[in-house]
């Protein structure tokens, strides 16, 4: 089995950085949604690009492609959200769910390429698919209920979440390399 085990620290800081996210989003209420968008879109476009570098870097693994989709993603969703700031508050938490509907697929085939690969931890992926989207289900929710102050938290633990869930990853990758140089 080939291993990404060059690039965990590229997770793990992609990891930090969403998680850092969903600090701040917890500390800026919910009215101040352009300052979110601003925190976010540029967390997205340094998520993006490390998501790519990692996928380039690691040129061995099949599920690079799954890494370079979703880096591409982000780096979308960054630079859409970056360059519509009056436009996105309205439909800035659709955006985000798509972000997550999306980003949650992608999480779901990249845990069967890791099933296929015969990772260990492949399951973790396949949960962190299912609950981004289900966080995509409740922003929908939430954003037909018109609830900003919902959406605000939610957003949080979205990015909370996956900003655990990345450094958990990077660590199960990190861990591999250590188990394939004492093997």
């Amino acid at each position: 089995m080939q291993k990404p085990v060059r690039i965990w620290w590229m997770l793990t800081l992609r990891g930090a950085i969403f998680f850092l996210l969903g600090y701040i989003i917890f500390r800026v209420p919910a009215n101040a949604l352009l300052a979110q968008e601003i925190y976010i879109s540029m967390a997205f476009l340094l998520s993006g690009v490390l998501q790519m570098i990692a996928a380039l870097a690691g040129y061995r693994m099949s599920s690079r492609w799954w890494w370079l989709s979703n880096g591409i993603l982000d780096l979308l969703f960054g630079l859409i959200i970056l360059r519509n700031p009056v436009l996105t508050p309205n439909f800035f938490p659709l955006l985000l769910a798509f972000w997550a509907l999306s980003a949650g697929a992608i999480q779901l085939g990249s845990a069967f390429e890791y099933r296929r690969e015969d990772m260990s931890r492949w399951w973790s992926g396949l949960i962190g698919g299912v609950l981004l989207l289900l966080f995509a289900f409740l922003i929908f929710r939430l954003f037909k209920d018109g609830s900003s102050f919902a959406i605000s938290l939610l957003l949080a633990l979205q990015m909370v979440f996956v900003g655990i869930y990345t450094i958990v990853l990077s660590m199960q990758i990190r861990a591999m390399g250590r188990e394939e140089k004492a093997g």
